[in-house]
């Protein structure tokens, strides 16, 4: 998995914009960097990277990126992370369990998304929602 041309520019783009001097990045921008160029690290991941510099070069933060994911498609995304929830394997969610999800988990969300989430998504007459549904809805408000 290598980087094309088109993402070694954007990456080289969103480098100007935040180095501090010409050919060095602030450790603390990386993660922006990588962001723009369509990369997810998470925070394990650009603390490898940094490990103990103050600042990055371009060549090590594209070095870095050569071997990440980039442009995940969204949907994808979401749909795998639901897919945990869904035990049977049928493309969908208990909706009790998850708006308990929703509300308590990661970053938590408000109780009026919660509910414009739940009335947008149809639940069916055993209580769940399709996953798809959910997908849509998170696509479509980002």
């Amino acid at each position: 998995m290598g980087l094309s041309a088109a993402d070694k520019d954007i990456i080289t783009e969103a480098f100007q914009l935040f180095e501090d001097s010409p050919g060095k990045l602030p450790a603390r921008q990386v993660g922006e960097v990588m962001r723009a160029a369509g990369a997810n690290p998470g925070n394990s991941d650009l603390e490898k990277i940094i490990g103990n510099k103050s600042h990055l070069t371009l060549e090590q933060v594209t070095g870095a990126m050569s071997g990440m994911s980039v442009h995940e498609d969204p949907k994808a995304v979401v749909s795998d992370c639901l897919a945990i929830f869904d035990s049977a394997g049928q493309g969908r969610v208990d909706a009790a369990e998850f708006r308990s999800i929703m509300a308590n988990m990661g970053d938590n969300f408000a109780p009026e998304e919660i509910g414009q989430l739940m009335l947008t998504c149809e639940v069916d007459n055993d209580g769940f929602i399709n996953i798809e549904d959910i997908v849509k809805f998170c696509v479509e408000n980002k």
